[in-house]
C-alpha cells in the first residue's frame, strides 16, 4: 500500500474537524442524520475493505514518521458494527512506557478488532462518523491480566470519514479513522484499577493516535 505523511493526515483530520465543529458546540444547528439517514451512510462503508493500520513512530516523545500494516476493515450496516482483521497488537508496544507491559504485548498475537461505527452528521457522499472500539485484554509472562482501552466517541474525537489526500499533482480519496490507546488496566475491564504511566503520550499529553485507511 501506498504510504502517506502524518502531515497529509492531520490536515485531513483538521478540516474534517472544521467541517463538524458547528454540530459539537452548543451552537448545534444541524440534528443528528435520522435512522434511514444514518443507515445510507453506513451503506457507503459496507462491505470488506483492505486496509492500511498507520502507526505513529515515536522518538523524544514525538511522531516522527508513519509505517503501515495491512489489515481488512468489515462493516455491518445492520447493526453498525464493525471488524478490524489481523491487527497487529504486537505493534502496540512501541506506545507503552511501562517496559514490563511493554513486553508482554509484543508477545501477543495478532486478533481482531470489533466496534460501533456511528453516523454523526454529513451525507452520503461525505460522511462523518464517530466510533467505538473494544478493548484489548493481554498477559505478561507471570499470567496477570491488563486491558488496554481505546479512547470513544465524539468527544475523544475517535472520529471517521471520507477525506481527500494530495502527493505531489495526484488527489485520492481514502476513508480514515482514529485508533487512540486510552488507558490501561488491571483486570479483563476498564472497572478495575487504572495503571499510572502505562501509556506514552504525545507533546500534548495524549496517547499515540494510530489511523486505519483505505483507498476509495
Amino acid at each position: 500500500m501506498k504510504k502517506i505523511t502524518l502531515f497529509s493526515i492531520m490536515a485531513v483530520i483538521v478540516a474534517a474537524l472544521s467541517f463538524t465543529s458547528c454540530n459539537s458546540s452548543s451552537d448545534n444547528t444541524s440534528p443528528l442524520p435520522t435512522q434511514q439517514e444514518a443507515h445510507a451512510m453506513l451503506m457507503t462503508v459496507a462491505g470488506i475493505h483492505p486496509c492500511g493500520i498507520l502507526l505513529s513512530e515515536d522518538k523524544d516523545k514525538k511522531i516522527e514518521k508513519d509505517s503501515i500494516v495491512d489489515c481488512s476493515f468489515r462493516v455491518s450496516p445492520s447493526d453498525s458494527t464493525f471488524r478490524i482483521t489481523n491487527f497487529p497488537v504486537s505493534k502496540l508496544s512501541r506506545y507503552f512506557a511501562n517496559e514490563d507491559l511493554a513486553k508482554a504485548i509484543a508477545e501477543a498475537p495478532s486478533q481482531d478488532l470489533t466496534g460501533k461505527l456511528l453516523p454523526y452528521s454529513g451525507t452520503t457522499t461525505a460522511p462523518f462518523f464517530c466510533h467505538y472500539l473494544n478493548n484489548i485484554t493481554f498477559k505478561t509472562g507471570e499470567g496477570k491480566v491488563y486491558t488496554l482501552a481505546f479512547y470513544g466517541g465524539y468527544n475523544n474525537a475517535s472520529i471517521a470519514g471520507y477525506a481527500s489526500t494530495k502527493k505531489n499533482s495526484t488527489t485520492s480519496d481514502c476513508f480514515l479513522m482514529y485508533l487512540t490507546p486510552g488507558a490501561v488496566y488491571e483486570g479483563t475491564s476498564n472497572s478495575s484499577s487504572i495503571v499510572s504511566g502505562a501509556l506514552k503520550t504525545d507533546s500534548y499529553g495524549k496517547p499515540y493516535t494510530l489511523y486505519l485507511k483505505y483507498d476509495l
